[in-house]
This record gives C-alpha cells, structure tokens and sequence, in this order.
C-alpha cells in the first residue's frame, strides 16, 4: 500500500517550497503595480491577487506594515548567510559572485524530505536605494549559470522571480511588501503552485516579523549605512520624523 502525506502536512511542506527570500537585501514591489486586486488580510497582512500579463497565471503579492525601524528590518534581511537560521528548509544561503555592491549573484538551496527532491537556485539580484523617498528595492531574476554546479538529487530551479520593498512611513514604522512568481518544476502540478503561490507573501511576512521581533540586537556595518542614510534625509527634510 502506498503512503500518503496527509492533506495538511503536505500543503505546509509545500508551502514551506516558496519560502525562498535569496537576496543580499531582498526589497522590492513589482515594477508594474497596477490591476492589484486586494483578495484577503490576516495578521496584519493584506494580500492582493492579479492576471499576469499574457498568460494565466495568477500573481500574489503581501503587504504588512509594523512598528519596526527601516535599518532593523534591513539587518536582518542583508544577512545573506542568515536566512539558513530563520527561513523553514532553507538549509544554504550564501552570495557567490558580485558586480558592485548593488548587484550580486546568490545561491539557496531547500531541504526537503519524500516525497520532493531538494530545490536549488542562482539568482541575479539588483538593488535599487531611494533615501530621498526612503525605499530599498531589489528584484531577484532566477539564471541559468553554472556558478554552483548542480547536485545530484537536487531540482535546479530557473523560472523565478522576486520582488519586496522597504518603504519608511516614519522613523518607527516601516512597510514590506512581497511578492513572487515561481515554477518549482518537477512533479508540481499547476493547482498545487497556485496554493503555494497565494500562500507564500503570507508566510514569509509573517516569519520576517517572528524573527524581527526576537533579534533587536546590534545593526551589522550595512544596516548602519542604511541608518545613517535615513537620517541624513530626516535632517534634509526629505523624510518626516
């Protein structure tokens, strides 16, 4: 007799799949942010669905706002390497090549257990930093590079891509949105990545304010430039306080 995950434990493992934040800074709203419909909101974040432009695919995006310091939030998502500690079967995360300082290459790999083979991925990552407007974005594109040879065992992910932004409200209040568009490829079927999908913004906000609010710790060297950067604005009257 052949095994069967439950319903439930397959969905979260299957959504756990998305949870896949692979960049130095990763911030950033989708270029286009029109025909965003909103479609629900739980624990503070809002959800918002759209028609991909010439195709079927539904796009996903989340939007929560907290009571959290622009450099705070940004602390923990420039640690790269740190995304192994928090993020759920992100067993590697680490930048393997870079241009400059705001364009990088960056590899994760997901662990999973039966029944999905583990999933890797190389993507581009281009930050863009507004600290007159106060925002940090960057878009991760998925690559076919040879930059980490691919694993036996492991599923080479290429069709992603990946956008948040930071956007300061004010000085104690910062606004993340998130979204993403992914095949997993493999034994994916299509209905089974559109609940992964509408799922993901949800699960990964929600896990970036857990491990917000249990690491207020030191500001590494990057987060402080960020710091320092915002506050030069404030003082330019650029930002309100």
């Amino acid at each position: 007799m052949a095994f069967i995950l439950p319903r439930k434990i397959f969905l979260n493992r299957t959504i756990t799949l998305a949870v896949l934040l692979a960049s130095k800074g990763a911030f950033c709203s989708l270029p286009d942010t029109a025909g965003w419909i909103l479609d629900s909101e739980k624990d503070s974040v809002k959800i918002y669905i759209r028609k991909a432009a010439e195709s079927q695919t539904v796009e996903f995006k989340g939007i929560a706002r907290d009571s959290l310091k622009i450099e705070t939030v940004a602390n923990i998502l420039l640690d790269i390497p740190g995304y192994a500690r928090w993020l759920p079967h992100v067993a590697e995360s680490r930048i393997v090549s870079q241009n400059d300082p705001d364009h990088f290459f960056v590899y994760q790999r997901l662990k999973f257990s039966w029944p999905f083979h583990d999933r890797d991925i190389v993507a581009s990552v281009v930050i863009v930093r507004d600290y007159v407007t106060g925002t940090l974005r960057a878009h991760l594109q998925g690559v076919r590079d040879t930059l980490v040879p691919v694993r036996d065992g492991c599923f080479r992910m290429i069709r992603m891509t990946g956008d948040i932004e930071l956007t300061y409200i004010r000085r104690s209040c910062t606004e993340v949105s998130y979204s993403e568009s992914f095949d997993p490829g493999g034994n994916f079927p299509g209905w089974l990545t559109r609940i992964v999908s509408k799922n993901m913004p949800h699960v990964v906000l929600t896990t970036l304010k857990k491990i917000l609010l249990q690491n207020a710790g030191q500001l590494s060297p990057e987060a402080r430039s960020v710091k320092q950067e915002i506050e030069r604005s404030i003082m330019n009257g650029a930002l309100k306080e």
